[in-house]
């Protein structure tokens, strides 16, 4: 007997699943991603081979539409090429494709893609990588040709848009390795980095920590003579304490965020890339011609500046950091030159406070995981040089030409000078200036040695001033101290009570054309009256505090009535 043939397998013309579930575990990285909840019907034109897939499912908590339309469902089996159409819409996702598929070994797709996303680091975390968000939402789009071939996506001629930055990528994905590697590059007319991060003004360079502008509190020369002669009188433990006061930190209240980083998104994709800027935004800062080269491999971010227009001048440096680190740990070195120093000092301060071009050389280290560790591990050097510039908000000669006087900073003043130099050397976010800040001109010669404390968000410095041209007179010392923000300035007459010879007071330079008041005569002439060791008072102090005093009426000679003539 001969047995019936087999009669030929056929699709139903219509198939419904309602409330179905598909898990899915990746046999390379362990990954697991499961669907429920799918309820869709799918429909068989037998004619024409072309098969639709209508409904919606349920994925990482989120609602997702489906519907896929196959030219030819007989390619799903042979080495036909069928055409292919599907879109998904999610919260977090909405994506379109069009094109050519072909399922007989690997499978393959070339079209076009549209996708979008509310929010770039929303989409990460539905799609299971632990990223925390930050700021603003990332707005994404893209839309472009792709070719897939397996576990490689290749993009070509693919807008991208973040916020409201836009881009050309040429570039792969390849999803076959342990994470995702993206490779190609990424092209940009104009970059605007605020917008594209979200953030607000100058807050984006340190947050929580610069949110005030720069605002110097000058003191009355009377009023901090007064307060230095109360602290003589008090004897050395409270000039001690005087003295280490504006250097004690205040962390506290210092104005970093002790909101720890999430960093752990770095070790979910590794990245090759290429980025370039014709224009980039940021504030007032003018930078062109961008190009970055930055490298992504298991959490650690390797990013070159290769080029970088920075006005009329340029930029180089690099940036690592390696999130896999206990605490993090972060390395920068940033080589600018010829760099219009206004525009950037504007930017981390608020105000316009020098003029001129300057060459910085940057190379610094921290670990942590926020902001105040950073802050307070911070090691490195630092070095500023400018030509021809100003120091806006004090005409400094005039200031210590009339020092009797009040005054507050100003950016209608200024003071010219022909170099500047300062050099630091950071240990633990102390910046102590090594060999120290030296500032010359026309019109004054500054010096400056001191600290300043970056947790703390504090300044210490011992600064002495020197008039240019003469009248020849010993250079002034004054002190910056406090809250970086808002830094006391004043005379340093304390430093000169014990000073060893070359200092001098400003009374040598001009004379008060009005007598000290009352309160303050007299604590001079309680501190001359007073039996103090030189070590306290020297003998120059002890002249220079009389010479402020009024001169004494001169006595009637002898033999002569008063109010008479001899």
């Amino acid at each position: 007997t001969t047995s019936a043939p087999a009669a030929d397998f056929t699709l139903p013309p219509a198939i419904t699943i309602d409330t179905g579930a598909v898990s899915y575990q990746s046999a390379l990285t362990g990954s697991k991603a499961a669907a429920s909840a799918i309820t869709s019907v799918q429909t068989l034109d037998a004619i024409s081979g072309a098969v639709t897939s209508k409904g919606q499912l349920t994925a990482g908590g989120e609602t997702v539409a489906f519907d896929v339309a196959l030219g030819d469902y007989t390619a799903l089996t042979s080495v036909k090429t069928t055409t292919l159409v599907a879109r998904m819409d999610a919260r977090p996702l909405t994506a379109s494709v069009s094109g050519d598929a072909s399922f007989s070994t690997t499978a393959e797709f070339k079209g076009n893609v549209v996708a979008s996303t509310p929010s770039l680091v929303g989409l990460a975390q539905w799609a299971g990588a632990d990223a925390a968000a930050s700021g603003e939402p990332l707005r994404t789009s893209l839309e472009g040709k792709i070719a897939a071939a397996g576990d490689v996506i290749a993009f070509t001629e693919t807008d991208v848009m973040v916020n409201t930055t836009s881009g050309r990528f040429d570039g792969t994905l390849d999803l076959a390795g342990e994470r995702p590697k993206i490779s190609g590059a990424v092209s940009s007319e104009h970059v605007d980095l605020r917008r594209l991060t979200g953030a607000t003004p100058r807050a984006s360079l340190a947050p929580e920590a610069i949110q005030e502008d720069f605002e110097p509190l000058v003191k009355p020369s009377w009023e901090q003579l007064l307060n230095d002669l109360n602290t003589l009188e008090s004897g050395p433990q409270a000039a001690a304490v005087a003295q280490a006061a504006p250097t004690a930190a205040v962390s506290s209240a210092s104005g970093w965020s002790d909101q720890p980083f999430n960093l752990k998104s770095l070790r979910s994709v590794d990245m090759d890339v290429e980025i370039r800027a014709a224009q980039i935004s940021y504030g007032q800062l003018d930078l062109k011609q961008g190009r970055v080269k930055a490298g992504l491999v298991d959490g650690v971010l390797d990013a070159t500046i290769e080029e970088l227009a920075v006005g009329d001048g340029s930029a180089k440096g690099t940036v690592n950091v390696d999130s896999r680190a206990s605490p993090p740990r972060a390395k920068v070195a940033l080589n600018l030159s010829k760099v219009a120093a206004e525009p950037i000092v504007t930017e981390l301060t608020g105000k316009p406070l020098l003029s001129g071009t300057s060459d910085v050389v940057i190379n610094a280290t921290a670990a942590g995981q926020n902001q105040a560790q950073l802050a307070s591990t911070l090691d490195g050097k630092a070095h500023f040089q400018m030509g021809r510039g100003a120091l806006r908000g004090f005409d400094v000669r005039r200031m210590i030409f009339e020092w009797w006087k009040s005054w507050k900073f100003d950016l209608a003043m200024k003071t010219g000078f022909e170099r500047l130099d300062a050099q630091y050397d950071i240990k633990k976010g102390i910046m102590r200036s090594e060999p120290g800040f030296s500032m010359g001109g026309p019109e004054v010669e500054i010096n400056s040695t001191g600290s300043v404390n970056v947790p703390a968000r504090k300044l210490n410095q011992e600064i002495r001033v020197k008039a240019i041209p003469p009248p020849t007179a010993f250079p002034i010392p004054v002190r910056i101290s406090g809250d970086w923000a808002k830094p006391s300035v004043g005379i340093d007459w304390g430093g000169l009570f014990s000073s060893s010879p070359g200092l001098g007071g400003p009374q040598a330079l001009a004379a008060s054309p009005e007598p000290p008041p009352a309160n303050v005569q007299a604590a001079i002439r309680r501190v001359l009256a007073a039996d103090l060791p030189p070590d306290r008072l020297s003998p120059d102090a002890r002249q220079m505090l009389q010479s402020l005093l009024p001169p004494e009426e001169a006595a009637p000679e002898s033999g002569t009535p008063e109010g008479g003539t001899p």
